[in-house]
C-alpha cells in the first residue's frame, strides 16, 4: 500500500531531482516507487510549482433533498435499521445505496456509531506465545 507523502517530502523529491540525483535513488530513500517519483516530477514540470496532493479516494456524491427527505420520512414512520429502511425505499422505487441511507440516518440522529463495531478485528483468535506450548491429543 502506498504511503501518503507530506508537502515537505514532495519538496525534497523535487530538490533531489534539481541536484541531479537519479530517480531510483530518490525513490528508495523515500520508500516510494520510481513511478511515483516520476509522476511528481512530471507534475512539477507542468506547473513549475511543488505539487499539492488532493484528498485521496473517490469524491463523495451529495444526495439530493428528495432522497434525504424520503429516508428521514421512512425513519419517522418505521422504527427500523439501515438495511430494512434501504429495502423499503428500494421497493418504493427510490434507488439509494446502503451507505447513503446510513449517512442520512447518522446525520439525523437515528443511528449512533458503535465503538465496538468500528474497532479493528483480530486476525488470529488463538495464538500461543511459544510453539509447542500446548498440545491436544484424542485417545480411543
Amino acid at each position: 500500500m502506498a504511503r501518503r507523502l507530506k508537502e515537505s517530502e514532495i519538496g525534497y523529491v523535487v530538490r533531489q531531482h534539481k541536484k541531479g540525483t537519479p530517480t531510483s535513488t530518490t525513490a528508495s530513500g523515500m520508500k516510494i516507487s520510481r513511478r511515483r517519483v516520476q509522476q511528481l516530477l512530471a507534475e512539477f514540470r507542468a506547473t513549475v510549482a511543488i505539487p499539492v496532493l488532493q484528498r485521496p479516494g473517490r469524491p463523495r456524491i451529495k444526495l439530493n433533498q428528495d432522497r434525504t427527505d424520503s429516508v428521514l420520512k421512512a425513519c419517522e414512520e418505521i422504527p427500523a435499521g439501515v438495511q430494512r429502511i434501504t429495502r423499503i425505499l428500494r421497493k418504493q422505487g427510490t434507488q439509494i445505496s446502503y451507505g447513503a441511507v446510513y449517512r442520512v440516518m447518522k446525520d439525523g440522529g437515528y443511528v449512533v456509531p458503535s465503538a465496538a463495531k468500528s474497532k479493528r478485528r483480530k486476525w488470529v483468535r488463538y495464538e500461543r506465545k511459544y510453539s509447542n506450548a500446548m498440545w491436544h491429543t484424542d485417545q480411543k
